[in-house]
């Protein structure tokens, strides 16, 4: 089984070194883009598992960003986890309502954010119809002994 990749979309260094610190240590490939090209080909060429994106960058609104990923067919199902000073409740309605999977606000708690991320990837799973074990879910009945 090949490592399961995420895309993080951050113009911050610093919060781009500290998520792919944390996820290379759970086993992850990290990734990272700013948004200075093309987002739908940078994430057909990355084929990220689910991607972390910010929505205030100087380059391309993250709002934009995810608007563009979820409008087109081949990005739209690969999960969006925004992590995001934006606070406010009506910030997280339009995030969720735009297709994200989920919403966390900036600063962030580690194993929450890890979680997420598990999550997210294990529902985009089961979407496709695959299976990929977890450490919270127990086998379909057809795959036990």
């Amino acid at each position: 089984m090949s490592k399961r990749k995420i895309l993080v979309v951050e113009d911050e260094p610093v919060i781009i070194q500290l998520f792919r610190l944390n996820f290379e240590m759970r086993g992850f490939e990290v990734a990272d883009c700013d948004c200075s090209a093309d987002i739908i080909e940078q994430v057909l060429d990355e084929a990220p598992d689910v991607i972390i994106l910010d929505l205030l960058m100087p380059l391309k609104s993250g709002w934009t960003v995810l608007q563009e990923l979820k409008e087109d067919a081949r990005t739209a199902p690969i999960p969006v986890v925004i992590c995001s000073v934006m606070a406010k409740p009506e910030d997280r309605r339009r995030g969720l309502e735009m297709g994200a999977f989920s919403y966390i606000t900036k600063p962030f708690d580690l194993k929450e954010l890890g979680e997420v991320v598990e999550r997210a990837i294990d529902a985009a799973s089961r979407e496709a119809g695959e299976f990929l074990p977890s450490h919270t879910d127990p086998p379909p009945e057809e795959l036990r002994p």
